[in-house]
């Protein structure tokens, strides 16, 4: 079985053998008296599908850190939830997926992209052997969202965009 948790709050959900054979990518789903959402930068939920911050409640948890600096608390504790600092996915049926660290982010004119979705969209090319993602600084968009490829065999940038688009719409490597 495959779970996930924080130190703050403990495992907080699990995924057994036929949840992974279904979804194999999942962490599974939350655990009795676990309260997981997906939340936006504000703290509003998100519907299934969408990706963003991964805050927990338990009646477990602790309510902060002891003698910590007021930085930390107020980027982990806040509004009786614990953010651990993940970015994740829930699916229809309460599948948690985690899609990296919310400091890997990449914010391009306020749409919120994860860079293993850009890396996984290229992998899918049959040129690509491997690929990164990174947010390049921009002053009007806050992020560009950009990737570097090795190739199999030649393919150009033009056509590795169009195949990114396909897949990620708006979420695509410029």
């Amino acid at each position: 079985s495959v779970r996930y948790g924080s130190n703050e709050a403990q495992t907080l959900t699990a995924a057994n053998a036929d949840m992974q054979e279904k979804y194999p990518e999942t962490v599974g789903t939350a655990l009795p008296g676990v309260e997981l959402e997906i939340v936006d930068d504000e703290g509003r939920s998100l519907p299934a599908g969408e990706p963003g911050h991964v805050r927990v409640r338990t009646p477990w948890m602790p309510s902060g850190y002891l003698d910590s600096p007021p930085e930390i608390e107020r980027r982990t504790f806040r509004d009786g939830w614990i953010h651990p600092g993940d970015i994740g996915v829930l699916n229809e049926d309460g599948m948690l997926f985690i899609k990296g660290r919310a400091d890997d982010m990449i914010n391009y004119d306020g749409i919120k992209i994860v860079p293993s979705d850009i890396e996984a969209a290229l992998l899918s090319h049959p040129a690509v052997a491997e690929a990164v993602a990174f947010p390049l600084p921009s002053p009007r968009h806050h992020h560009i969202p950009a990737a570097s490829v090795i190739l199999r065999h030649d393919a150009s940038a033009d056509e590795l965009k169009a195949h990114c688009r396909r897949i990620l719409g708006a979420r695509a490597p410029a």
